[in-house]
């Protein structure tokens, strides 16, 4: 991923990691709407929901470790 001008570009194994966390929380997203389409229970899908929440804050999280 290029850098904008003016800043520092991530560090590639910080960047392979937010990756990985990305497309492992877009997974939980289809397998969600997979769950809704075939009428699961709500209860799983408020499970993988806050998984994804998680996922959303640690990839927040490592990308504030790598500005400070």
């Amino acid at each position: 991923m290029p850098a904008k001008p003016g800043t520092a570009p991530v560090a590639r194994p910080l960047e392979e990691a937010i990756a990985t966390r990305l497309r492992r929380i877009e997974g939980q997203v289809r397998g969600v709407l997979k769950m809704l389409e075939e009428g699961r229970e709500c209860e799983e899908m408020l499970t993988q929901t806050m998984a994804m929440r998680s996922a959303l804050d640690q990839v927040g999280a490592r990308l504030m470790e790598y500005h400070l």
